[in-house]
């Protein structure tokens, strides 16, 4: 979204409206940019399903978390290259909420790793202590 400015001038006793804007990013950049925050959901959507799937025991390996994380990593850079196109107002305020965004992306996945490390300890003792369980027997 460009924001127009607008300013009041006085002219001989009426006011006229002039409207100063800044350039507009093309249809694809907007497009674009419309598009990053459907993708940034859908990933972490996957990526949430995914962990809650492990924690349960039905992944057998971590490697659709690491697909997830690498595909929210990949539109983050994406909407970084895109957002190069803006200027002014517009691409402060998108730099602004892509950060922001970033930054809680970024916080995301480390958790998710620290999972993955705590989930692969908790499993192996598991799987140990009923081996250690049937060789008491």
């Amino acid at each position: 979204m460009v924001e127009a400015r607008l300013r009041r001038e006085q002219s001989r006793g009426g006011a006229r409206v002039r409207v100063h804007s800044e350039p507009q990013p093309g249809p694809a950049v907007r497009s674009a940019h419309a598009r990053a925050p459907g993708r940034c959901r859908l990933h972490n959507a996957e990526l949430t399903h995914n962990v809650l799937l492990a924690r349960a025991g039905l992944l057998s390996n971590y490697d659709s978390l690491t697909e997830a994380g690498q595909a929210l990593r990949a539109t983050l850079q994406a909407l970084d290259r895109e957002s190069e196109a803006a200027s002014g107002d517009t691409a402060r305020d998108i730099r602004h909420h892509a950060d922001a965004l970033a930054d809680a992306l970024e916080e995301k996945l480390i958790l998710v790793e620290y999972f993955k490390s705590d989930n692969a300890l908790l499993r192996n003792s598991s799987a140990n202590f009923s081996r250690a369980g049937q060789v008491a027997r």
